[in-house]
C-alpha cells in the first residue's frame, strides 16, 4: 500500500512538471526528438501511474516493478539530456534512490 502511494504520488508531480514544461512551450516543442522524448517520458509515467493504482488489486512481480522504474529512469536522462541538453548525475541517483526504496517496501509487502 505505501509502495503504491509513493508511484501515485511520484507519478502526479512528474506529470504535472511535463504539463508545465509543455504548457511554457506553447505547442513549440520543436525538433522530433523534443517531441518523441516528450511522448515517451509522458506514456511511461503514466503507464507507471496505472500500475501503481492497480497493484494491489493484481499480483505483479517485482520483476514488472523494476522494468519500469529502469524506463522511468532512461526517460528522465532522455528528457534532460535531449530537451535541456544537459543531465544531473545527483538526480537521477536520487531518483533511482527513491526506487530502490520503493522496491524495497514492495519486497517487505507495505
Amino acid at each position: 500500500m505505501i509502495s503504491s502511494v509513493l508511484i501515485v504520488g511520484y507519478c502526479c508531480i512528474s506529470l504535472i512538471a511535463i504539463g508545465i514544461y509543455c504548457y511554457r512551450q506553447k505547442g513549440q516543442i520543436g525538433s522530433f526528438a523534443k517531441g518523441a522524448t516528450v511522448a515517451f517520458f509522458i506514456v511511461t509515467h503514466i503507464a507507471f501511474l496505472g500500475f501503481g493504482l492497480f497493484k494491489n488489486k493484481f499480483d505483479f512481480s517485482i520483476t514488472i516493478l523494476l522494468y519500469f522504474c529502469i524506463l522511468i529512469i532512461l526517460s528522465r536522462y532522455s528528457n534532460g539530456k535531449i530537451l535541456f541538453n544537459k543531465t544531473n548525475l545527483s538526480h537521477h541517483l536520487y531518483t533511482a534512490t527513491f526506487f530502490l526504496l520503493i522496491c524495497l517496501i514492495n519486497y517487505l509487502n507495505y
